[in-house]
């Protein structure tokens, strides 16, 4: 039982393996990273923005050597409370800084690289931790920072950043404990013009379109928002004249469709390189599309009567799912026509998916849909 329970990792060796700093800082960058992106090289935000910070910012540097040792604890379980360790130090050096960030004396920027490698990495320690206290914090100071009246120092790497917490604020709007309400008064969200010669450089979160999770995290605030509503209708019905939210949301969905639809995937050729051999352009491509799939088809499940409408009016309705969308003229296997589609949706969203190698860091973003 002793040679095996080494062999599964499970004994307490009698020398134990040290891993120094540097050693952890290694790891990190040769197998951790590829993990935390959905395509990796030199460029990749994850290593170059890490690069600059690590050195002067113990909040950069200790999550990165708990997301090392997180790793590593896989193989050698008795590794794990010293990722719990400087997971806590971590968030301990995370407070000074947002104390220095207040007083003008550290950039944002060194502040909301902490919260993303600490927050994202949280269920690697503790499965049921999902880091929304990091995600509060991280909001609550790009909000002030989005509200500045121009006196702010703009961030160098902006965009990354507002990407990186959009896909974030995409993954809690699921989860999130306070859904927040539609915006009647805010208008459809829109597109913005696609210019054919755009080179797009793709994000290690939300890879060559971001605005597809700006989308879902609308949709996931949405559908968690009515599932509240429908649970407390249920013990209190509204009484005459109280403000009906279902139609607000129903509206909110339809605008949410219509911007799903609207969304351009870039092609292979009008994405930039980023010198990742193991994921090839296509295959961040068809994620993209796999997303935007994935989004209506959660907008039509929650609201069938959308999709049943789309369908007896719209005669071109399929065209928005890409050419190769092909329905089955039988729908008698199933109880309705638009459980029918919302079946040949789903198969068609995957069948973006079934032909990306499992070595492609692509893969990374498919949890999602799958």
């Amino acid at each position: 039982s002793g040679l095996l329970g080494t062999f599964y990792r499970l004994s307490l060796p009698s020398t134990t393996a040290r891993f120094s700093g540097e050693d952890l800082l290694d790891y990190y960058f040769t197998e951790v990273c590829p993990l935390y992106s959905c395509f990796d090289g030199e460029c990749n935000p994850f290593r170059t923005i890490v690069r600059e910070l690590w050195k002067t910012s113990a909040t950069v540097y200790l999550p990165i050597q708990s997301m090392a040792v997180a790793t590593i604890s896989n193989h050698y379980l008795y590794m794990a409370p010293i990722g719990h360790a400087k997971k806590s130090q971590a968030w301990k050096s995370l407070q000074l800084d947002l104390r220095l960030h207040r007083a003008g004396k550290l950039s944002l920027e060194t502040v909301l690289m902490g919260l993303l490698l600490l927050g994202l990495s949280s269920p690697w320690h503790r499965p049921a931790d999902l880091g929304l206290k990091h995600l509060f914090i991280a909001r609550n100071l790009v909000q002030n920072y989005l509200r500045g009246d121009g006196t702010h120092v703009p961030m160098k790497h902006e965009a990354f950043f507002m990407d990186a917490l959009m896909y974030w604020e995409m993954l809690a709007s699921f989860v999130d404990p306070v859904p927040l309400m539609t915006f009647p008064g805010f208008g459809a969200p829109t597109p913005q013009i696609h210019k054919d010669d755009t080179q797009v450089y793709p994000h290690p979160w939300t890879g060559v379109q971001p605005k597809v999770h700006f989308a879902i995290a609308e949709i996931g605030r949405l559908l968690r928002r009515r599932r509240r509503q429908q649970a407390a209708l249920v013990k209190t019905p509204p009484g005459p004249g109280q403000k009906d939210w279902c139609q607000d949301d129903e509206s909110w969905a339809v605008d949410l469709e219509r911007y799903l639809k609207n969304i351009h995937i870039p092609g292979v050729a009008n994405i930039a390189e980023y010198d990742d051999e193991e994921t090839p352009k296509l295959d961040l491509v068809k994620t993209a599309q796999a997303n935007r799939l994935m989004g209506l088809l959660e907008l039509y499940a929650a609201f069938s009567q959308r999709l049943e409408k789309e369908l007896s009016t719209d005669s071109n309705f399929s065209a928005s799912f890409g050419d190769d969308f092909t329905t089955s003229l039988d729908h008698t296997s199933y109880c309705s026509i638009v459980e029918s589609w919302l079946c040949t949706m789903a198969l068609h969203t995957l069948h973006h998916l079934q032909d990306i190698a499992i070595s492609s860091s692509a893969c990374r973003s498919h949890p999602l849909v799958l």
